[in-house]
């Protein structure tokens, strides 16, 4: 118990930093706001060309969250993006715990050869359920594990997905996630 709270306090205090690390962000580039609310369409490209999609399969025990987007800013000059996808899901679903796994790309092209994305899964209540923040340097490729447990379950009806690039270049990141 005490190790979760310390990793709830690390995750807290990351988020912080995240979230200060996002208003440093948004100074680097000129950004746009995307906001989809996605009843029926599971992909689509934005206006800045981010191309993304996702996909909810829901079972009697567990609901999967499986995600991709692909951003592309040739340079500096183009701007930044934050995409936001509203997802309703069927029924409300008790969330205790999310186990699963983050996967970015950063590949050749652009001027910077760089990559930096932030995303989270948040409920209907803005309550993360799951957040990073990569930096890469150089084309390349990273997956990480997503494990976690709410000591207060959570009931959700709904689930947001949050995307922030602001590193010119070619990134692809996606995510499957497993909440039960």
């Amino acid at each position: 118990m005490v190790q979760r709270l310390k990793l709830q306090s690390l995750v807290l205090f990351l988020m912080v930093l995240v979230c200060s690390g996002t208003e440093y962000a948004y100074a680097q580039c000129s950004s746009t706001v995307t906001d989809v609310t996605s009843t029926s369409a599971s992909s689509g490209t934005t206006q800045v060309n981010t191309n993304w999609n996702w996909q909810v399969d829901q079972a009697q025990t567990t609901t999967t969250l499986m995600s991709q987007a692909g951003f592309n800013r040739p340079s500096t000059t183009t701007p930044c993006e934050l995409l936001q996808i509203n997802i309703p899901v069927s029924g409300a679903k008790t969330v205790h715990e999310v186990h699963g796994q983050i996967s970015f790309g950063v590949w050749t092209g652009g001027s910077c050869m760089n990559g930096s994305v932030i995303g989270q899964v948040r409920d209907q209540n803005a309550n993360v359920i799951a957040s990073f923040k990569i930096q890469q340097f150089g084309p390349s490729t990273v997956t990480v594990p997503v494990v976690g447990t709410f000591p207060t379950p959570l009931s959700v009806n709904q689930l947001q997905i949050q995307y922030f690039a602001d590193e010119c270049g070619t990134l692809t990141w996606s995510w499957s996630l497993v909440m039960s």
